[in-house]
């Protein structure tokens, strides 16, 4: 266990219980619900009432389980459980869809499984039974309508998850992969990947810490890559999911697509929800009613515990993150009238 996860449920623990409240769905609203680490039908039920919420609005989702490490097989298989309980939720509700995706197919759609719902998935969450499970969860998909998404996690991750998406892109055609633009490899690994007609990559600048050997925390570079691989993924005529807060890249290539003549089929932006810097809820608004697809995606805790480790974990593998938590305590604290 990290210093930051010894500490911060100490020194700050009604923000920490608030805030991953906050940026999470299906979490309970009980002040002393900190501690189950069951996955149980009531929050997955209210995480999906966010999700239909969020769909009404224009929005498309993609639910995001925070869940990395899994301690013991239990969690392993807790894990598993979520995604088929949360598929047939969805179904049962008429979330998924095999018949769209079929129309999409018969009218040419670069992407098919562009839909309402998708789902991600992280390796070190099931042990050495990822790319086992990721077979069985993507094939139900492929039976169902739906698609997946193999996330990418710190750099030791990188090898072994592009690796896997290869020989899943070989089975499959609705799954995808994400690179991360702060890592010198996502290039060489786009250049291959972007040779394979039904690759579907997901471009982010990258959260976790990496060291000068293998890429760069520098803001500039990795958003300047995130820009040059979006358009060499639509040139290619590759499907592109671009990941990004800042408004001012969206716009930047949402202008670029449309004097290049790239239709909205072949791209989309996505977002983090409840992350909303100025601007960017206005921005998506804009792109829906120009028929661009915005995805949000929803985190969904199992418990408030590993909502807690998950943000520790990433804070401790990216310390730019102690600045955001910092602030967002301070006008937590503000706020509630405790500094002045």
């Amino acid at each position: 266990m990290g210093l930051i996860s010894r500490l911060a449920p100490v020194l700050a623990p009604n923000f920490v219980n608030e805030i991953v409240r906050y940026y999470s769905v299906g979490l309970s609203n009980l002040p002393n619900d900190i501690s189950d680490d069951k996955i149980t039908a009531g929050n997955l039920e209210k995480a999906i009432d966010t999700a239909e919420e969020l769909i009404e609005q224009g929005y498309n989702i993609t639910f995001d389980v925070l869940g990395e490490e899994a301690k013991n097989q239990l969690e392993v298989n807790l894990f598993k459980q979520f995604f088929y309980d949360a598929a047939e939720i969805m179904k049962r509700r008429s979330m998924i869809s095999k018949r769209e995706v079929e129309d999409r197919k018969k009218a040419g759609r670069l992407n098919p499984y562009t839909q309402s719902v998708s789902f991600s998935f992280k390796p070190s969450a099931f042990f050495t039974e990822y790319e086992e499970f990721f077979q069985d969860f993507t094939k139900y998909g492929k039976e169902e309508g739906f698609s997946t998404t193999i996330d990418m996690e710190d750099v030791e991750w990188f090898v072994p998850t592009i690796s896997c998406y290869r020989r899943m892109l070989r089975q499959f055609d609705n799954i995808g992969t994400v690179l991360q633009t702060n890592v010198d490899a996502s290039e060489v690994a786009l250049n291959e990947l972007v040779k394979i007609p039904n690759a579907r990559i997901r471009l982010c600048i990258g959260i976790y810490n990496v060291s000068k050997k293998h890429g760069t925390m520098d803001k500039t570079p990795r958003k300047e890559r995130l820009k040059e691989a979006a358009k060499k993924l639509a040139i290619n005529g590759r499907y592109a999911e671009i990941a990004t807060h800042d408004v001012n890249i969206i716009k930047e290539l949402q202008n670029w697509f449309e004097l290049e003549g790239i239709t909205p089929d072949r791209y989309e932006f996505q977002a983090l929800y409840h992350v909303e810097p100025d601007g960017l809820k206005e921005l998506h608004k804009t792109l829906i009613n120009k028929g661009v697809t915005v995805r949000l995606y929803l985190p969904f805790a199992p418990s408030v515990d590993a909502a807690k480790q998950y943000g520790f974990r990433r804070t401790e593998k990216n310390p730019e993150m102690l600045k955001i938590f910092a602030r967002k305590a301070f006008e937590y604290y503000l706020k509630r009238g405790v500094v002045r």
